[in-house]
C-alpha cells in the first residue's frame, strides 16, 4: 500500500519509490476517477515544496494530470536520485567486527543501490563513469557545481566527458578573465603612478 504523508523532500532514494508505487497503485488504475487520484497525491505528500506545489489544487477532473506532472517534473531527476544512491554507499560504515547484522547490512545497501542505479537505466558497464563523476562533483566548489548543473539540458546522466569538457571551458575562461583583470590593473597602476 502506498505510504501517506511521504515526503519527496527526503531521502533523495525514496523518491523512486514513491513515484513507481504511485504510478502502480493509482495512477494507472482505471478504476479511480482523476479527482480521486488528485485527492490521493494531495494526501499521500507530508507537508513541504511537494505538498504546497498540490495543496491548493482545485479539485477537478483536468487537475490532476497537470499537478501530478508538476510533481514528476521536479523530483524525477535520475542524476540528483543517482547521486543520492551513490552517498548511501559511501557512507557505509566499516564494521568493527565480523556480525551476520553488519554484513547483511553492507549487502542489502549495495543491493539496494544496485538495484535502483538498474531501474534507472544505468548499467553496471556506466558505473565506474557514474562514480568518478560523482566524486568529482563531490570535490568542486558551490559555484562551479551550480553553474555545471545549468549548464545541463536534461536530468539524465551524463558523460564524464560532458564533465570535462565543462571543467576545462569554465577553466580557460577563468584564466583568460584573470590575464585581461591583470592587464587591466597593470595599465591602471602605469597610468595612475
Amino acid at each position: 500500500m502506498l505510504k501517506p504523508h511521504h515526503s519527496l523532500e527526503s531521502p533523495v532514494i525514496g523518491q523512486l519509490a514513491f513515484k513507481d508505487q504511485f504510478d502502480s497503485l493509482v495512477n494507472n488504475n482505471t478504476g479511480i476517477s482523476n479527482i480521486d487520484k488528485l485527492i490521493l497525491l494531495k494526501q499521500s505528500l507530508s507537508k513541504g515544496t511537494a505538498s504546497s506545489m498540490v495543496d491548493k489544487a482545485e479539485l477537478t477532473d483536468g487537475n490532476f494530470a497537470i499537478y501530478w506532472a508538476l510533481v514528476k517534473a521536479r523530483y524525477d531527476n535520475k542524476r540528483e536520485i543517482g547521486h543520492g544512491l551513490l552517498k548511501k554507499l559511501f557512507a557505509l560504515h566499516p564494521i568493527q567486527y565480523q556480525s551476520q547484522r553488519g554484513l547483511l547490512h553492507i549487502v542489502d545497501t549495495v543491493h539496494e543501490v544496485n538495484t535502483s542505479l538498474e531501474q534507472m537505466g544505468l548499467n553496471t558497464s556506466n558505473y565506474v563513469e557514474f562514480i568518478i563523476t560523482h566524486i568529482i562533483i563531490k570535490n568542486l566548489d558551490h559555484r562551479t557545481t551550480v553553474d555545471f548543473e545549468k549548464s545541463l539540458t536534461n536530468p539524465n546522466f551524463h558523460s564524464l566527458k560532458t564533465l570535462i569538457d565543462f571543467l576545462t571551458s569554465t577553466a580557460g575562461a577563468l584564466a583568460s578573465s584573470f590575464s585581461r583583470s591583470n592587464t587591466f590593473r597593470r595599465l591602471t597602476i602605469r597610468f595612475f603612478a
